[in-house]
Protein backbone atom coordinates (compact mmCIF):
# COMPACT_ATOMS: atom_id res chain seq x y z
CA UNK A 1 0.00 0.00 0.00
CA UNK A 2 2.98 2.25 0.31
CA UNK A 3 3.15 2.97 -3.25
CA UNK A 4 0.02 4.01 -3.32
CA UNK A 5 0.83 7.19 -1.15
CA UNK A 6 2.85 9.08 -4.14
CA UNK A 7 0.21 9.08 -6.86
CA UNK A 8 -0.97 12.38 -7.55
CA UNK A 9 -3.72 11.65 -10.25
CA UNK A 10 -6.74 10.56 -8.69
CA UNK A 11 -8.00 7.37 -10.68
CA UNK A 12 -10.02 4.19 -9.63
CA UNK A 13 -6.83 2.53 -8.07
CA UNK A 14 -6.44 5.84 -5.58
CA UNK A 15 -10.27 5.33 -4.17
CA UNK A 16 -9.70 1.77 -3.23
CA UNK A 17 -6.33 2.27 -1.57
CA UNK A 18 -8.10 4.99 0.48
CA UNK A 19 -11.54 3.32 1.20
CA UNK A 20 -9.31 0.37 2.33
CA UNK A 21 -7.44 2.43 4.44
CA UNK A 22 -10.12 4.32 6.18
CA UNK A 23 -12.32 0.97 6.94
CA UNK A 24 -9.02 -0.71 8.46
CA UNK A 25 -8.50 2.46 10.31
CA UNK A 26 -12.23 2.83 11.50
CA UNK A 27 -12.02 -0.64 12.75
CA UNK A 28 -8.94 0.04 15.03
CA UNK A 29 -10.52 3.26 15.98
CA UNK A 30 -8.10 5.65 14.51
CA UNK A 31 -11.26 7.85 13.84
CA UNK A 32 -8.96 11.06 13.00
CA UNK A 33 -6.96 9.08 10.30
CA UNK A 34 -9.71 7.07 9.24
CA UNK A 35 -11.23 10.65 8.35
CA UNK A 36 -8.45 12.15 6.59
CA UNK A 37 -9.09 8.55 4.08
CA UNK A 38 -12.27 8.65 3.61
CA UNK A 39 -12.01 12.54 2.42
CA UNK A 40 -9.11 11.80 0.07
CA UNK A 41 -11.07 9.06 -1.20
CA UNK A 42 -14.65 10.94 -1.50
CA UNK A 43 -12.59 13.65 -3.36
CA UNK A 44 -10.87 11.19 -6.10
CA UNK A 45 -14.04 9.58 -6.38
CA UNK A 46 -15.85 12.86 -6.98
CA UNK A 47 -12.99 13.87 -9.17
CA UNK A 48 -13.09 10.78 -11.38
CA UNK A 49 -17.02 10.92 -11.41
CA UNK A 50 -17.64 7.55 -9.82
CA UNK A 51 -20.84 8.90 -8.24
CA UNK A 52 -22.31 9.40 -11.76
CA UNK A 53 -23.16 6.73 -14.11
CA UNK A 54 -22.84 9.17 -16.77
CA UNK A 55 -19.52 9.74 -16.31
CA UNK A 56 -17.67 6.50 -16.47
CA UNK A 57 -15.45 5.34 -18.76
CA UNK A 58 -14.68 1.42 -18.02
CA UNK A 59 -10.81 0.40 -18.78
CA UNK A 60 -10.68 -3.32 -20.19
CA UNK A 61 -8.69 -4.09 -16.35
CA UNK A 62 -10.99 -3.12 -14.44
CA UNK A 63 -11.04 -5.49 -11.47
CA UNK A 64 -13.32 -3.32 -9.29
CA UNK A 65 -17.36 -2.49 -9.22
CA UNK A 66 -17.52 0.75 -9.73
CA UNK A 67 -21.01 0.78 -8.08
CA UNK A 68 -20.14 -1.40 -5.21
CA UNK A 69 -17.19 0.41 -4.76
CA UNK A 70 -19.22 3.85 -4.30
CA UNK A 71 -21.38 2.59 -2.29
CA UNK A 72 -18.97 1.21 -0.16
CA UNK A 73 -17.21 4.49 0.28
CA UNK A 74 -20.68 6.41 0.15
CA UNK A 75 -21.52 3.92 3.13
CA UNK A 76 -18.08 4.25 4.97
CA UNK A 77 -17.98 7.97 4.64
CA UNK A 78 -21.32 8.20 6.60
CA UNK A 79 -20.15 5.61 9.34
CA UNK A 80 -16.74 7.65 9.90
CA UNK A 81 -18.17 10.55 10.35
CA UNK A 82 -20.80 9.93 12.62
CA UNK A 83 -18.16 8.09 14.94
CA UNK A 84 -16.11 11.41 14.51
CA UNK A 85 -19.21 13.87 15.15
CA UNK A 86 -18.13 15.64 12.01
CA UNK A 87 -21.04 16.18 9.34
CA UNK A 88 -20.99 14.55 5.71
CA UNK A 89 -19.53 15.32 2.67
CA UNK A 90 -21.42 13.06 0.31
CA UNK A 91 -25.28 14.42 -0.20
CA UNK A 92 -27.80 11.50 -1.58
CA UNK A 93 -28.39 14.52 -4.17
CA UNK A 94 -25.02 14.24 -5.30
CA UNK A 95 -25.47 10.58 -6.54
CA UNK A 96 -26.42 9.58 -9.80
CA UNK A 97 -26.82 5.68 -10.53
CA UNK A 98 -28.60 2.59 -9.62
CA UNK A 99 -29.26 1.95 -5.95
CA UNK A 100 -28.93 -2.16 -6.85
CA UNK A 101 -26.10 -3.61 -7.81
CA UNK A 102 -27.26 -6.50 -10.15
CA UNK A 103 -29.96 -8.81 -10.06
CA UNK A 104 -30.56 -11.79 -7.61
CA UNK A 105 -28.87 -15.14 -8.45
CA UNK A 106 -25.73 -13.49 -10.71
CA UNK A 107 -23.26 -15.62 -10.39
CA UNK A 108 -20.44 -12.93 -9.64
CA UNK A 109 -21.93 -11.75 -6.20
CA UNK A 110 -23.50 -14.07 -4.30
CA UNK A 111 -27.36 -12.92 -3.25
CA UNK A 112 -26.00 -12.53 0.86
CA UNK A 113 -23.68 -10.25 -0.07
CA UNK A 114 -26.09 -8.30 -2.77
CA UNK A 115 -28.28 -8.36 0.22
CA UNK A 116 -25.93 -6.73 2.60
CA UNK A 117 -24.61 -4.08 -0.01
CA UNK A 118 -27.91 -3.15 -0.51
CA UNK A 119 -29.19 -3.07 3.31
CA UNK A 120 -26.07 -0.56 3.25
CA UNK A 121 -27.29 1.40 0.71
CA UNK A 122 -30.63 2.10 2.53
CA UNK A 123 -29.58 2.35 5.79
CA UNK A 124 -26.67 5.41 5.17
CA UNK A 125 -29.17 7.03 3.05
CA UNK A 126 -31.85 7.01 5.97
CA UNK A 127 -28.82 7.73 8.41
CA UNK A 128 -27.79 10.96 6.34
CA UNK A 129 -31.88 11.94 6.43
CA UNK A 130 -32.14 11.62 10.11
CA UNK A 131 -28.35 13.53 10.42
CA UNK A 132 -29.93 16.39 8.36
CA UNK A 133 -33.25 16.76 9.93
CA UNK A 134 -32.36 16.37 13.47
CA UNK A 135 -28.91 16.13 14.37
CA UNK A 136 -26.94 18.38 12.45
CA UNK A 137 -26.37 22.31 13.31
CA UNK A 138 -29.57 23.70 13.19
CA UNK A 139 -31.51 20.98 12.12
CA UNK A 140 -34.98 22.23 10.47
CA UNK A 141 -36.43 19.46 12.23
CA UNK A 142 -35.37 19.15 15.37
CA UNK A 143 -38.09 19.49 18.30
CA UNK A 144 -40.63 18.53 16.15
CA UNK A 145 -42.54 15.32 17.87
CA UNK A 146 -44.44 14.56 14.51
CA UNK A 147 -41.28 14.32 12.28
CA UNK A 148 -39.60 12.23 15.08
CA UNK A 149 -42.25 9.50 14.57
CA UNK A 150 -41.88 9.63 10.82
CA UNK A 151 -38.54 9.19 11.47
CA UNK A 152 -38.91 6.38 13.84
CA UNK A 153 -41.46 4.64 11.07
CA UNK A 154 -38.76 5.01 8.90
CA UNK A 155 -36.35 3.23 10.68
CA UNK A 156 -38.94 0.45 11.58
CA UNK A 157 -40.21 0.04 7.73
CA UNK A 158 -36.60 -0.49 6.65
CA UNK A 159 -35.89 -3.05 9.39
CA UNK A 160 -38.68 -5.02 8.33
CA UNK A 161 -37.96 -4.50 4.73
CA UNK A 162 -34.31 -6.66 5.65
CA UNK A 163 -33.99 -10.24 4.46
CA UNK A 164 -34.70 -12.79 6.98
CA UNK A 165 -31.01 -13.86 6.73
CA UNK A 166 -30.01 -10.42 7.55
CA UNK A 167 -32.66 -9.59 10.95
CA UNK A 168 -30.73 -10.45 13.95
CA UNK A 169 -30.83 -13.69 15.45
CA UNK A 170 -30.14 -14.14 19.03
CA UNK A 171 -29.93 -18.06 19.24
CA UNK A 172 -27.12 -17.53 16.68
CA UNK A 173 -25.21 -15.26 19.08
CA UNK A 174 -23.64 -18.49 21.24
CA UNK A 175 -22.54 -19.84 17.53
CA UNK A 176 -20.03 -16.83 16.26
CA UNK A 177 -18.21 -16.65 19.91
CA UNK A 178 -17.51 -20.35 19.59
CA UNK A 179 -16.07 -20.06 16.12
CA UNK A 180 -13.39 -17.71 17.03
CA UNK A 181 -13.91 -14.96 14.87
CA UNK A 182 -13.87 -11.19 16.31
CA UNK A 183 -16.84 -8.69 14.69
CA UNK A 184 -13.70 -7.09 13.07
CA UNK A 185 -12.61 -10.12 11.47
CA UNK A 186 -15.62 -10.65 9.69
CA UNK A 187 -15.91 -6.56 8.84
CA UNK A 188 -12.68 -6.65 7.33
CA UNK A 189 -13.38 -10.24 5.10
CA UNK A 190 -16.95 -8.57 4.43
CA UNK A 191 -14.84 -5.50 3.10
CA UNK A 192 -12.79 -6.65 1.11
CA UNK A 193 -14.57 -8.52 -0.68
CA UNK A 194 -16.89 -5.81 -1.42
CA UNK A 195 -14.44 -3.49 -2.66
CA UNK A 196 -13.17 -6.72 -4.59
CA UNK A 197 -16.44 -6.99 -6.44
Amino acid sequence: MDGFKDLVEDSLDVVVYHTLAAGNMMEAERLRGAALHVVRASHAALSIGLNDVNRWKQGPDEMVSRPCLWWVLYFLEKRIHYKCGIPYLLRPSEVNMIEFLTNKGDPEIEDVNLDIVESMISWCKLWALIWQDFLAPNPPLAGKWAEVQIADSRIVVSYKELPPRLLWNTAKVGEYIDSGLTVIDMRRTLQVYLVSQ
